[in-house]
């Protein structure tokens, strides 16, 4: 796993569609979402794989900050939901 994680930068194809993809959920999280939680969520997750596409930007020697990156943006992504869920079950009761 710590391989996976602290692997080498892909390169510049993959962080254009990464940086693609969180583009579309800040923008989405911005303009198109009501529901507060939605937003969180939606927000979250725009910042998490623009944090992928930047990681991937970086030269290819550098495995440390792409490393810290992704565990950053799984910490945030599992906030995010963590956050989402106790919204749905306070509103269950």
């Amino acid at each position: 796993m710590r391989e996976q994680i602290f692997k080498e930068p892909g390169g510049e194809r993959g962080a254009r569609l990464l940086l693609l993809i969180g583009c579309y959920f800040l923008v989405e999280s911005v303009f198109f979402r009501e529901g507060t939680s939605d937003r969180l969520v939606y927000l979250a997750f725009g910042i998490v794989v623009l944090g992928l596409g930047v990681a991937d930007l970086l030269p290819r020697d550098r495995t440390g900050l792409p490393g810290s990156m992704r565990i950053g943006g799984g910490t945030l992504i599992v906030l995010a939901v963590g956050v989402q869920a106790a919204q749905l079950v306070g509103l269950a009761d």
